[in-house]
């Protein structure tokens, strides 16, 4: 086969080879198969199949080692794929590794540098428009901008750097209520995040409350928000970690809320505090006509058997305030009422007494729960128009 088709094979190491021959693809089937047929006359206790990757040259002056990492990286992106085990290089998904690598060292300088920060976001009582509690939001300015979470967050989550970013947020968070109190202020209670990848690589309640230790700040003004896919990935875990925070003092919410099947079965045995509601089960009733989008009811029935409490996150239009009104939603969350602020900011309005509630969100469960009064929002605007 070797002289009839002009190939020259190389050995690169353990079980990595390397071809260098005209582009056919009927000739790289060939050598799958028969590099299947060696794999398999070693029985099945090989257990793997072999993989190819395939960098096109432009020309032989190409030729060099960066062939052999592009071909190499084909060969990792097709052992994803087990429906094709031959995987053409592709210049977009090497430029996106290219990036990831570039954002991911800047984002280890912001870190050094002071550039990552966090912001805050209100969470406000329906009915009342007083503040309850504010969410803590990642964010990492640059020279020129502030990155949009989106860019950053994904890449972060994919390649375990996530836990870095989330323990500078956390401590960041503490010690700015710690410097609260000390100022003489009563902060209302912080939601932040925990990732599924958090829970994977340490102890979070330990973590937690060893930092709560060190920085005199008790465990009531913290809130922890826990995605609703690590109860799916991981049960044990999710219900470890969820006990852990509650028997320390610090309150659980559950986000992504109603994402996925399971979400009526799981709120009964999850043990949180309160639970997000996704906006996207409420915005297109909404906005069509003004009432609440039929398919969240069975949600909200069941969190009010519960005992938990409902946030409407990302509430953005007047029109969607107007309908949840009424449905048993005590909180909520969005643009509507505030934009993400700066701590500074968010200190200003609590200056306000009028404004706030400082118990923060309660579970309906919780002895003295109580719907609120409805009342026209006085601090509607807030930071909106700023």
């Amino acid at each position: 086969m070797q002289g009839e088709s002009k190939l020259c094979a190389g050995y690169w190491g353990e079980d990595d080879f390397s071809l260098l021959v005209a582009l056919d693809q009927e000739l790289l089937d060939e050598v799958y198969r028969r590099v299947r047929e060696v794999v398999a006359s070693h029985g099945s206790s090989v257990g793997f199949l072999p993989s190819m990757g395939v960098y096109m040259l432009e020309s032989a002056r190409e030729l060099g080692d960066d062939c052999y990492a592009k071909a190499s990286f084909a060969n990792t992106q097709g052992k994803e794929h087990f429906e094709t085990r031959i995987w053409f290089f592709r210049a977009a998904d090497w430029k996106r590794q290219f990036d990831e690598h570039l954002l991911l060292s800047d984002f280890h300088y912001a870190l050094r540098q002071g550039r990552i920060g966090f912001a805050l976001q209100p969470q406000i009582v329906l009915g009342r428009g007083s503040i309850c509690g504010a969410e803590a939001l990642a964010r990492w300015r640059t020279d020129d901008v502030e990155l949009d979470p989106e860019e950053f967050i994904p890449v972060l989550e994919r390649t375990g750097f996530i836990v870095m970013l989330d323990k500078y947020i956390w401590k960041s968070v503490v010690a700015w209520l710690r410097d609260q109190l000390r100022r003489g202020f009563q902060p209302v209670p912080i939601l932040f995040n925990i990732s599924p990848v958090d829970v994977a690589t340490l102890d979070v309640p330990e973590h937690l409350g060893k930092l709560l230790k060190s920085y005199g700040v008790p465990a009531r003004l913290l809130k922890a928000e826990v995605p609703e896919s690590l109860f799916l990935q991981d049960p044990d875990a999710a219900h470890a970690l969820v006990s852990g925070l509650k028997k320390m003092g610090i309150g659980v919410f559950l986000d992504e809320f109603g994402n996925s099947l399971g979400s009526l079965a799981l709120l009964r045995e999850a043990g949180v505090d309160a639970v997000k509601l996704d906006q996207g089960l409420l915005v297109a009733g909404a906005e069509k006509d003004g009432r609440r989008a039929g398919i969240a009811d069975p949600l909200l029935s069941l969190a009010r058997e519960a005992g938990v409490s409902v946030i409407a996150d990302d509430v953005q239009t007047e029109r969607q305030v107007d309908a949840l009104r009424g449905s048993g939603i005590r909180y909520i969350q969005g643009y509507v009422y505030y934009l993400p602020m700066s701590p500074a900011d968010l200190e200003s309005l609590l200056a306000n007494t009028l404004l706030v509630e400082r118990a923060g969100i309660v579970a309906l469960g919780e002895q003295g729960a109580k719907e609120p009064p409805a009342k026209d929002d006085a601090f509607r605007k807030g930071f909106f128009a700023r």
